[in-house]
């Protein structure tokens, strides 16, 4: 899962090649008591889905899950899927996921708890989030299967630990401050999703046979990339936002992106 999460979320900060969809989805009754009844929406491969859930959204109450739930159908007919959810922190406090993967006759598939999720310290554009990759593969008989996201009473009883964010500056700076200690933060019905789906199909389709015939294509993207990471990470230091800076630096080496480390130490001496 690894490789296509990273591939799709460079797809949307340098180029936006991964298709991006809001989704909201409120009950059309109080309370909903079986899956058949919920709304669902379609999420296809190489699919981010911006979801939020509030008072607004759906709540499903039956025998397994009685939460505010999203529902994603997702195709099932293409091989093994590989789903990333990250839920990420709003208003000091988490929506604490868990997922079913259900078939088309409503029955459980799949289910992954919490467990799974694991925090992230705020990194570039994201802040503190619960992230989880999986990877699926489905039935033979289904053309698709429904994702279920929700919550549970147990998870709303606890707590994530999150690093202070004063100490966090620090330590992105090469300091130790072990007497900030994480913050108990807690879980709640509601806040903001991402869901990126894709399988070998989207993943395939994203390079053309020809492409690999073609190292002037591939010298072309290879600059773009270097060129936005280098510029990011002379911003980043310029702003004194040196977390940010190092964070740069540590996922273009992790792209193979050339000069970053060099780009850094060179901003960093034109600061001073």
């Amino acid at each position: 899962m690894k490789v296509p999460a990273l591939f799709l979320s460079c797809c949307v900060a340098l180029g936006g090649c991964a298709t991006q969809q809001t989704i909201h989805q409120v009950g059309t009754q109080a309370v909903a008591t079986s899956i058949t009844s919920l709304n669902k929406s379609s999420l296809k491969l190489d699919t981010q889905a911006m979801v939020t859930i509030d008072d607004n959204t759906q709540v499903l109450s039956n025998s397994v899950i009685d939460s505010p739930v999203v529902a994603l159908d997702v195709p099932a007919n293409r091989g093994p899927l590989d789903i990333s959810v990250t839920s990420n922190m709003v208003d000091k406090a988490f929506f604490s996921p868990e997922m079913l993967l259900v078939s088309e006759e409503g029955e459980v598939i799949e289910r992954y708890d919490a467990s799974i999720f694991e925090y992230q310290r705020p990194r570039l554009a994201w802040g503190d989030r619960l992230v989880a990759e999986v990877r699926f593969t489905p039935p033979v008989n289904q053309q698709s299967v429904t994702l279920l996201i929700y919550t549970t009473a147990a998870e709303l009883a606890k707590t994530t630990d999150r690093v202070d964010p004063y100490r966090a500056m620090v330590e992105g700076q090469g300091g130790h401050m072990p007497e900030l200690k994480d913050i108990p933060t807690a879980h709640v019905t509601s806040g903001k999703l991402v869901v990126e789906v894709s399988g070998v199909s989207a993943v395939s389709a994203s390079v053309e046979p020809s492409d690999a015939q073609n190292p002037s294509l591939h010298s072309s993207v290879e600059q773009s990339t270097q060129d936005y990471y280098h510029k990011a990470i002379r911003q980043a230091v310029q702003d004194n936002n040196i977390p940010k800076a190092l964070a740069l630096v540590d996922e273009g080496k992790g792209l193979n992106v050339p000069g970053v480390q060099q780009v850094y130490i060179e901003a960093i001496q034109a600061q001073q």
